[in-house]
């Protein structure tokens, strides 16, 4: 019954049609020298054109607004990863049309190409769990509009978290920032550098690592501009110096960010 249910919804996006994002459809005129909807419509009904792949790749790339339509099924439904092939053997069962709609306003419809569901339901990790204690923090603590925004990044992010970085999220959603955007980037961070530290690591003295080697990288960064200043490349470039690559805006707002992370989780920031 649940891939039932998942089929017909997904089914439903794609008559509703797919959005082809400004990137794509960059991508596609760059790639195939903006070509009209009738040839753009050939190639992706050429199964012999091996350019015809990658499109499909972007093309079927479930967006946010899917992935949000689709998240309360999923949390509902216990899904088994062989379930992605069942649900789409159900869709191509179905012989279903698939709408591209464009920026301009222009829609191409055709027909769900081989492969294609399976691609898009690959990516939507449909056996995952998130752990009932942080479905718990969000529905308790954090606005009704983000939540499934918030779930669905979970969900993508896929983790398995130890207990430290368990009770770090929980506490995390337990203070959340009120400006939307804030508390999404600042979840997209921290999302991120869980996955690059271990799950017995302490992450309060992992974030002020952090934050230190950021400072360090924008200060090399500085030292190398005023020694520029006074010298040329060449001379640099006898004395061992080489030109530090970052981008120290970047660098400057994650500190920002960790700075905002820490004085909801632990009420202070790192100096």
């Amino acid at each position: 019954m649940n891939n039932a249910l998942l089929a017909q919804e997904i089914k439903a996006i794609f008559q509703d049609g797919l959005i082809i994002s400004p990137e794509v459809l960059r991508y596609i005129n760059s790639t195939f020298s903006n070509p009209e909807i009738s040839e753009l419509e050939a190639l992706l009904n050429d199964e012999s054109d091996c350019e015809r792949e990658p499109l499909l790749e972007l093309i079927f790339f479930p967006d946010a607004p899917a992935r949000i339509r689709l998240e309360p099924l999923l949390e509902r439904g216990t899904f088994l990863k062989d379930d992605a092939q069942a649900v789409s053997n159900l869709l191509y069962s179905e012989h279903i049309r698939v709408a591209l709609r464009f920026p301009d306003g222009n829609a191409l419809v055709i027909k769900l190409p081989e492969d294609a569901a399976s691609r898009f339901i690959s990516r939507l990790n449909i056996s995952y769990k998130t752990e009932e204690r942080l479905l718990d923090a969000i529905r308790c603590h954090i606005p009704e509009t983000l939540q499934w925004a918030i779930k669905v990044r979970l969900r993508n992010a896929r983790h398995q978290y130890s207990p430290n970085k368990l009770d770090f999220l929980c506490r995390f959603f337990e203070k959340p920032i009120t400006e939307p955007d804030e508390l999404l980037e600042c979840l997209d961070f921290v999302l991120n550098f869980m996955t690059e530290i271990n799950g017995a690591d302490d992450i309060r003295t992992a974030l002020e690592r952090r934050k230190e080697f950021h400072f360090l990288a924008i200060q090399k960064a500085a030292d190398f501009e005023e020694q520029f200043g006074r010298n040329n490349m060449e001379t640099l470039m006898v004395q061992g110096l080489r030109m530090p690559h970052i981008d120290r805006a970047k660098l400057m707002r994650e500190i920002v960010i960790i700075d905002r992370i820490c004085y909801l989780v632990y009420h202070s920031a790192f100096i």
